[in-house]
């Protein structure tokens, strides 16, 4: 039980700095609007798109994948990013998304006191029923704006995450939901 639900927290915490190089100002629309790559992962049945100079990173603290935009000048420590988790929930048959979701948000508040929940509403990811939430939190030196999408399918929770700091959170916002939308569960 402990294990479960960390998918909400941990997804929100990756607010891991990168080595990236510094891109033009206009990059996150420039990178909603330019070429995409295929991400595949057959172990957890989906797929994704993202913007093909964004860096991916597999198996980064719990993540399935995170795809990275890249830094936006000199000073930049923080990589604005959208990751997916994958979580197993075999053990918890009977949990439901309004269950998982609420859970994960208790797990997020009791980590996070300066959690602000900006926005909850039911949505679809991967042509299914969802859970949509955005929030905006402190984790160490940064100010981020998150915005979280998840499902349940195939007795797993699919949760996509956009991280950013507060002050870049428009920037990447629609590169982050074209890759949200793009996302397929097999």
């Amino acid at each position: 039980m402990r294990k479960l639900f960390t998918a909400l927290l941990l997804a929100a915490m990756l607010a891991l700095p990168i080595a990236a190089s510094a891109a033009p100002a206009d990059a996150g629309a420039k990178s909603a609007q330019g070429a995409f790559a295929v991400y595949g992962n057959k172990d957890y049945g989906f797929q994704a798109q993202y913007p093909a100079g964004w860096q991916v990173i597999e198996g980064a603290a719990e993540t399935v994948v995170a795809f990275h935009s890249p830094l936006t000048a000199a000073g930049d420590r923080f990589s604005e990013n959208v990751n997916v988790i994958v979580e197993d929930l075999a053990a918890h048959p009977g949990l439901t998304l309004d269950g998982y979701e609420k859970l994960g948000l208790a797990n997020l508040a009791a980590f996070m006191p300066e959690l602000a929940v900006k926005e909850r509403r039911a949505g679809t990811l991967a042509g299914r029923a969802a859970k949509l939430v955005e929030f905006t939190c402190r984790q160490d030196a940064y100010r981020l704006h998150v915005l979280q999408m998840m499902t349940i399918a195939n007795g797993r929770a699919y949760v996509a995450t956009y991280t950013a700091e507060e002050t870049e959170y428009g920037r990447f916002l629609p590169a982050a939901r074209k890759i949200m939308a793009s996302l397929t569960i097999k």
